[in-house]
């Protein structure tokens, strides 16, 4: 029966987990082959070939305002389209709207107007859209999947 230190490496002081963290650095385990931000740029490199795909012209990606970030800015016909693009690594994931709580809508909304402002623009109709991705490449296209 292994005791309880064998069974958890990580011990309360700072020198063994410094230690714990080296070691699995050194052997190549640190928790995952990509970072968040190269998932995150993978699943937007998929979303915006599917939009061009689809007829939608990418204006701009990564647009920030104030702490506030918007995806992806497309052109849908008329309207000028802000996309939150949502990639999950997992095989159980809930309705893509799951993903985006109001809390993160208003930030969406904040840099959209933001957007707007920036760029001079005063009567153009908007949409807020969701890109799915599964990790097998499904997409799912939420358009107007919430509204200012």
């Amino acid at each position: 029966m292994k005791t309880e230190s064998e069974m958890n490496p990580i011990k309360n002081d700072s020198r063994s987990l410094i230690k714990y963290f080296i070691g699995r650095i050194k052997n190549g385990r640190t928790g995952s082959s990509r970072t968040s931000v190269e998932k995150g740029r993978a699943g937007e490199d998929t979303a915006a070939s599917y939009l061009k795909k689809n007829g939608f012209s990418i204006i701009q990606r990564n647009f920030r305002w104030y702490g506030n970030e918007i995806d992806i800015v497309a052109r849908d016909k008329k309207y000028i389209v802000f996309i939150e693009v949502k990639a999950s690594s997992s095989k159980d994931y809930d309705h893509p709207l799951m993903w985006i709580p109001e809390v993160k809508q208003k930030r969406i909304i904040r840099a959209s107007e933001g957007y707007l402002v920036s760029h001079k623009i005063t009567v153009c109709p908007v949409r807020f859209d969701v890109l799915a991705i599964d990790r097998a490449g499904n997409i799912s296209h939420i358009k107007d999947a919430f509204r200012a």
